[in-house]
């Protein structure tokens, strides 16, 4: 077993919020449904470039149901189904929209029967599998969509008892059943060797197989003592991904994308869940375990580990930032708590919601660049904001004052470059960081040097005979000696003038250049709100706005529209 250093972090148990975070939270709506809450799904199903949350309840009396709220709480629609079993959201027939997929049915006259429901983005009902409402002997668990076969349509893949299953892209027909011989807990679908296609790799109790888009099995392997939990990750340089267990007694297996064993580690902790996230930033990712009685951080590349105690077992656990380009954190739940705890394993936050959490997610539902902390209880659904404190956000203002002047400063747009650098000054000065004070008027101190140079550059000396021409960007000044004789004079004079107002205009010119148009900022709003911006430049730069959106967002219904606009403009 890997030696290792372990360092305790207490949580202080009496306080309903610890540690120095940089945020609050606050509840900023809930959703109450009469049923009982069996998963969540998080998806941008009308391609509006804003995330709906997608309900599955389960109801043992009447039907099941499936609720569609937007981002602000609100019902969209919802669709009743009696024995829904598994839901995924994806868009199978790839036209921008996702549709909800629903596997239902159950035993009739002791015979397991089942069927699949599309549904599109409006909830209406667009495919049923078999057709007119008749059912299947196959019902399937545990569903995914994805094109398998690379056609542009997605198969559903699921699998009943101890066989994984494939419905055609056609939705009228199964193309393959491949058994395994073995219960199967769940299924995951991965490009594990990077052929270009999808393996499916079916989970059982105590072995794992993965199987190819042509039906076999390519590996399995068998842990003994069985298997708890299973990601799919990239964490080492072996190949292209790794499996990783956690078996039921407490000892993590990593294997490469053939099934070989790489390392084998006894943690002595209940794993309950585990995720891998590259916190030191060393290229490598470190596992972090939520066990019976913390946040366990494994670095097996540095033989290090450590941990920050909790109330109680750990639920779910997530590695994200809160915002763009801030610091990985892990979010974690036990069930009544949650924890916001840094890569290092120090607390920062503790949160006490006074209700029962089953699961927590963090997304950016109003698109206003800091995610929202969506929670699942029994029957309700809820959502909670995040205010950065106000130091946090002028540090971070400051800082986007600072980049911004760099940038200028690179692209040569000096004044732009000098109004952004004092305003991160401003800042810095107001919170009495000396360092980033410093860091500004350096900054400065070089964009006064740039323009003092531009100024000499442009400062340009004509001398013709004796007519003495200077142009600077502020006046013009024509010096003339009286010994000119004849209409070449006058003629020479003219070309001097008409020579120092085109420089003159150059210059005044290029001192427009400083009212450029930040496209990063545009992108960065809403698309109606980008839209209108768009439309009010006159010569927008629409390979730039794409460019920045795939990057960023990358919502599709966006580029569509901006790319019709710019085939619109070619006309």
């Amino acid at each position: 077993m890997l030696k290792r250093v372990i360092f305790f972090i207490a949580v202080i148990f009496h306080m309903v919020i610890v540690g120095a975070g940089s945020y609050d939270m606050n509840l900023k709506w809930s959703y109450e449904v009469t049923e009982s809450i069996d998963s969540l799904y998080i998806e941008d199903i009308d391609n509006d470039g804003f995330l709906e949350i997608v309900i599955f309840a389960r109801n043992d009396v009447r039907p099941d149901k499936i609720y569609v709220l937007d981002g602000s709480g609100l019902l969209m629609w919802d669709y009743e189904l009696d024995g829904i079993q598994s839901v995924c959201v994806s868009d199978v027939n790839h036209d921008l929209f996702k549709e909800v997929v629903l596997s239902h049915g159950g035993f009739r006259e002791g015979v397991e029967r089942g069927g699949i429901d599309i549904i599109d983005k409006d909830g209406k009902l667009s495919i049923q599998f078999p057709a007119a409402g008749l059912k299947s002997g196959i019902l399937l668990r545990n569903i995914k969509a994805a094109d398998l076969d690379k056609n542009g349509y997605e198969e559903i893949i699921g699998n009943t008892l101890d066989t994984v299953n494939v419905l055609k892209d056609s939705y009228d027909d199964f193309s393959m059943r491949i058994p395994v011989g073995k219960k199967i807990e769940d299924i995951s679908l991965q490009d594990l060797n990077g052929d270009g296609y999808m393996d499916v790799i079916a989970n059982c109790l105590y072995d794992i197989y993965d199987i190819s888009i042509k039906g076999s099995i390519r590996w399995n392997y068998t842990v003994d003592e069985g298997i708890n939990t299973l990601i799919i990750t990239e964490m080492y340089p072996w190949g292209n991904y790794e499996v990783v267990l956690a078996s039921k007694n407490d000892t993590i297996y990593i294997l490469d994308d053939s099934g070989d064993l790489r390392i084998r580690d006894k943690v002595n902790k209940e794993i309950i869940s585990v995720i891998t996230a590259d916190f030191d930033e060393d290229g490598l990712d470190e596992l972090v375990l939520g066990t019976n009685d913390s946040i366990y951080f494994l670095d097996i590349a540095s033989n290090i580990s450590y941990e920050c105690k909790t109330d109680g077992s750990i639920k779910t656990v997530l590695a994200t930032t809160l915002e763009k380009k801030s610091e990985l954190k892990i979010f974690a739940s036990d069930g009544e708590r949650i924890y916001e705890i840094a890569g290092n394993g120090s607390l920062l936050k503790r949160y006490e919601l006074n209700h029962s959490i089953n699961r927590i997610y963090l997304k950016d539902l109003d698109n206003d660049g800091v995610k929202e902390l969506i929670t699942s209880s029994d029957n309700v659904v809820s959502v909670y904001g995040f205010e950065i404190e106000e130091k946090e956000a002028d540090n971070k203002l400051a800082k986007r004052y600072y980049d911004r002047a760099y940038l200028y400063l690179s692209m040569g747009y000096l004044e732009n470059a000098s109004f952004y650098a004092e305003k991160a000054l401003a800042i810095y000065s107001k919170l009495n960081d000396s360092e980033n004070v410093h860091r500004c008027r350096e900054l400065l101190q070089r964009i006064e040097n740039e323009i003092r140079k531009e100024g000499q550059a442009t400062t340009t000396t004509t001398t013709s005979t004796s007519t003495t021409t200077t142009t600077t960007s502020t006046h013009i000044t024509i010096e003339t000696q009286p010994s000119v004789s004849g209409g070449y004079g006058t003629i020479i004079v003219a070309v001097v003038i008409i020579l120092a107002l085109i420089g003159t205009f150059l210059v005044l010119r290029r001192g427009k250049k400083e009212r450029v148009i930040d496209y990063r900022e545009i992108v960065n709003l809403s698309i109606k709100d980008a839209k209108s911006r768009i439309m009010k430049i006159k010569n927008p730069d629409y390979d730039k706005i794409i460019e920045l959106e795939r990057a960023g967002k990358n919502r599709k219904s966006f580029i569509s529209w901006v790319e019709r606009q710019k085939r619109g403009r070619k006309k």
